[in-house]
């Protein structure tokens, strides 16, 4: 692979995850934006996040 594909390659790879991030950003957001009270917070309720499986395991492998 010539270093211009290379480089090409990862871009991609980074436009990609910057992709799912920002569907994570938005999940996130339209799920707790209705209730900013720290004492009704359920962290669990962020299990529920359709993106959180695909981001712990590009993380965690």
């Amino acid at each position: 692979m010539n270093w211009i594909t290379n480089k090409a390659k990862l871009l991609s790879e980074v436009g990609e995850n910057l992709e799912l991030l920002n569907q994570y950003i938005n999940e996130m957001a339209s799920n707790f934006a209705s209730d900013y009270s720290i004492t009704t917070f359920n962290g669990l309720s962020a299990l529920k996040l359709t993106t959180l499986p695909v981001i712990l395991k590009e993380v965690y492998g």
